[in-house]
């Protein structure tokens, strides 16, 4: 059995959980416990996990993590995952479902990966009759949202110089600067509906993909966001 985690980078783990030993003195339960990478994001090959180990452990539980007489390897695997296990809200995943979720779990993290270069990588604006690009990186949309504030109390006296991602720099007007930021909130918003989409799509799947649907998927991932 495994248990997947991700971090808060949305990197996915493996526990590649394996026997289970009772101690001599019937108190001591020991778990075996292979770390892998995921597919297509570490060491593994596209969509199906890898035999490449990133490295293996040991971990005894306590003595009153499970009792003796309900002692099995669903019932550690579940103690592990579980708020007083090492691996807490980690997801229980059979060997049978071992593919899909490896699938899964490396669609969803490059979906986020695509999003955060999408949401970073800038957008268009109309300033007057001309349209523009804007950086939308986290410090500019920062400074945005500093200026935008600032705009909508000021109003009429309001004028500010901002560069653009040419390097120019134009002087926005309230009104503009307003706009300018409504469309960048707008844009950000699409970004992050997108990879929704991605993840309920992805999440909606029952069966593993054969390797030509698994990299069809992934490349589909960098379709359909905005600019």
């Amino acid at each position: 059995m495994y248990i997947f985690t991700t971090d808060a980078d949305d990197v996915p783990t493996i526990y590649d959980i394996g026997s289970v030993t009772l101690g001599d003195d019937d108190t001591t339960t020991t778990v075996a416990v292979a770390t892998r990478g995921i597919a297509g994001v570490t060491i593994a090959p596209i969509g199906m996990g890898s035999d490449s180990f990133v490295n293996w452990t040991s971990i005894n539980l306590p003595p009153d993590a499970v009792p003796r007489d309900q002692l099995s390897l669903l019932s550690v695997v579940q103690w592990l995952a579980s708020d007083a296990g090492p691996y807490a809200g980690g997801k229980i995943v059979s060997k049978t479902d071992f593919p899909l979720a490896c699938q899964q779990a490396t669609l969803r993290y490059f979906a986020r990966l695509q999003r955060n270069a999408v949401q970073a990588g800038g957008c268009t604006v109309q300033i007057g009759e001309e349209t523009k690009r804007i950086d939308t990186d986290l410090a500019s949309r920062v400074n945005l949202v500093g200026a935008v504030a600032l705009a909508t109390m000021t109003t009429s006296d309001f004028s500010m110089d901002w560069r653009l991602s040419d390097n120019s720099i134009v002087t926005l007007d309230a009104a503009t600067m307003v706009a300018v930021g409504s469309t960048v909130a707008r844009f950000i918003s699409a970004a992050q509906l997108r990879k929704n989409a991605i993840d309920a799509e992805v999440d909606a799947r029952t069966e593993a993909m054969s390797d030509e649907e698994f990299a069809a998927a992934k490349a589909g991932i960098a379709e359909g966001w905005p600019s």
